[in-house]
This record gives C-alpha cells, structure tokens and sequence, in this order.
C-alpha cells in the first residue's frame, strides 16, 4: 500500500512510504524517510535507517546488506556495493573511494587505511594544518623545459613533453628522492599545474603532454580540478592535454589506471603510456586501452640497424593500430634512428634528432621541418 508523508511510527508494509518520519516500508520502498526501515526494497535518503537486500542511497548510519549502500556513513553494505562511504565495510562487494574501509573478497578503489587515533590537540592541529595546505606541501622548488613532439604522418608539431627539473635546471632525481608517502600527492598536483603555467607563458602551440603518478591519485576527478583550472587560465581547452602515466604501480595496479583513464576520458584529456614495452607490459595496451603509448627506449634505440628490433616496432604498431592507438617514439638521437621509426609505422617521435629539451623557447615548427628536410637530403 501507499503512505506518503505519514506520521512517526507508522508502516506501510509491503507497499511504498514517501516523506515519512521514523517508519516502516517492510518489502516496499522507502523514499526520504528519518529513521526508518525497507527491509527487502529501496531506500532513498534515510536516516538511520535499513534497507537489507535492497538499495540504501545517501543513509546515514545504516545497513544495506545485500544490496547497495550510497554515500552511506558509517554503514555497512555486506555482499553488495558501497560508493563513498566513510569508515565503512563491503565485503564480498565493491567499495569505492573509501576512508578506512575493508571491503574482504571484492574490490576496494582508493580507500585509505583506517588512521591511528590521534590525541584531540593534536588532532585539530593536524586537521587545520592539512585544510590550510591540502595535504603535505612539497616545498622544494622546481622547473620545467620541453621537448617538441613531431607528427610524421602529417609532417607538422603535434606538441610537447613537459619534462620536470630543479630550479637550477639539473634532472629531476634530487626531487624525486626527496619525494615521501606524505608529499608525493601534493608534488604530482605541484608538477601538473606549474607545467601547464610554464607552458603557457612561453605559449607554446600544439598539445601538451605531463607525466604523472598513478599512486600519488587519492580521487581522479578532484585532482583534476586543479588542472582544469590551470588549463582554463591559460585559454586552453582540456582536449589539449596529454597526461601521461610512468612509474612501477601501472603494471601493479591497472584497475586503478583504468579508473583514472575513463575520468580523464569523460574529462575531456587524452591518456598516454610512457615505456611501453619496458616498464609498461605490452598486455596493457588491451587492459587499458591508451590513446598514446610511447615505445621504451630500448625498443628504438639502433632500431635501423637491426632488423629484429625493426619487425618488433611494426607488430607493436599493427596491434596499436588494430586497438586506435598511436604509437610515439622518444629520445632519437639519430636521423636514421627517426627514419626507421617512420618506416615501421610510428606516427610521433621525438628526441634530440628532432629538436632539443629547451627550458626556455623550444624550435618552432618551421625550424623542425627544415632540419628534418636537411637530415634526408
């Protein structure tokens, strides 16, 4: 039966209870009810309530067993899926940007793990510090050059890489080993705003690639605001950005590269695979399904002069062009290295052979053009 806006305490068993207060829709749904009960239906933005075997979204406190649980705080969705809550428990289900949360026997997605109480000073003084900083600030200073990216199918600058460095303008390893679990969210964030700043005030045409840490992501579409901001400021839309993935954890954790790929997909940006065939398998061409991969070194370098290496490059490039993925070739430090590229079929290249990294303007198009026309004649 129907009860719509009914008083505190009363049922509505096996039927539909809307707008009610502290009541019971047993087998039925349940719809902004305060501390009530739809055992075995649905239950909308309840207080308190329970909704087990059914569908709980936006409770508070309450248990959703065998069925979904929503933005639930403090809840527990056993068996079935909970997305966004706080403290809380799916197991044998899925749990989703969980804080401190177990989810046994299905799949947890960036769920940090439950902290150690802290004293209540000390508390507050951490909670201020962290809302004041967002997060542990990355202190050191740090800098930016480019290297030109270069289309070979269309014979024209396709972008650039923006490649990290210290203030000084020294590679970036005396960054990276100051880096520590605490920092290295804030140094990504750091990394990927102050590249498209650089970028932008030296103006530099075509797309902009940024490589960025898979396990420094706590939530893909917040850490992607900053970003969006920056790009924004600069005048330039989203589809101008490449980021592109490096580090161990991609081939440790591609579900969680998946995830963050489909939010930069649904952002708008472009999704890249640095040290395909090294560091990045070649199995993640299929499981993650990139817009760019960009081939390891080891994989090019001398590939014309040996031919074993050459049809290596062409069976990439065919399974990449079968899956609408384009293939990119870095660090060519020779013009016959950047002619075998282009002979087994790989569209962008980049490396000293094409134009330089340069922390102040890098070649212009028509400069590149010319010095590749020069290197085949």
């Amino acid at each position: 039966m129907f009860e719509m806006d009914g008083a505190a305490g009363a049922k509505g068993a096996g039927g539909v209870e809307l707008f009610s207060d502290k009541d019971d829709a047993p087998g039925g749904v349940e719809l902004f009810g305060g501390g009530g009960d739809a055992p075995g239906g649905v239950e909308l933005f309840g207080g308190g309530g329970d909704a087990p075997g059914g569908v709980e979204l936006f409770g508070g406190d309450d248990d959703a067993p065998g069925g979904v649980e929503l933005f639930g705080g403090g809840g527990d969705a056993p068996g079935g899926v909970e997305l966004f809550g706080g403290g809380d428990d799916a197991p044998g289900g899925v749990e989703l940007f969980g804080g401190g949360d177990d989810a046994p026997g299905g799949v947890e997605l960036f769920g940090g793990p439950a902290p150690a109480p802290a004293a209540p000073k000390a508390r507050a003084l951490k909670q201020g510090r962290l809302a004041e900083q967002g997060g542990h600030v990355f202190a050191k200073p740090m800098s930016f050059a480019f290297q030109p990216i270069w289309d070979l199918r269309e014979d024209r600058l396709f972008g650039h890489e923006a490649l990290l460095r210290t203030a000084c303008g020294d590679g970036p390893e005396t960054l990276f080993a100051a880096l520590t679990p605490d920092t290295i969210h804030h140094f990504d964030q750091r990394c990927r705003t102050e590249a498209i700043e650089a970028a932008a005030e030296l103006g530099l045409p075509g797309r902009l690639s940024i490589n960025f840490l898979p396990e420094a992501v706590h939530d893909p579409y917040r850490d992607l605001q900053s970003s969006l901001m920056a790009l924004g400021a600069a005048g330039r839309g989203a589809e101008s950005l490449i980021f592109e993935a490096v580090g161990r954890s991609r081939s440790e954790d591609p579900l969680r590269l998946r995830i963050i790929r489909d939010v930069h997909h649904e952002m708008g940006l472009l999704f890249s695979l640095d040290d395909f065939g090294g560091a990045a398998p070649i199995h993640l061409a299929a499981d993650l399904l990139p817009d760019i991969v960009k081939l390891a070194s080891p994989l090019t370098r001398g590939a014309d002069r040996d031919p074993g290496r050459r049809r290596m490059i062409r069976g990439i490039v065919e399974i990449c062009a079968d899956l609408g993925i384009t293939v990119a070739a870095k660090r060519l430090e020779r013009r016959e290295e950047v002619e075998a590229a282009a002979e087994c079929g790989v569209e962008l290249v980049q490396g000293i052979a094409v134009a330089a990294v340069a922390g102040s303007r890098p070649d212009a198009e028509d400069d590149i053009r010319a010095r590749l026309a020069r290197q085949a004649a």
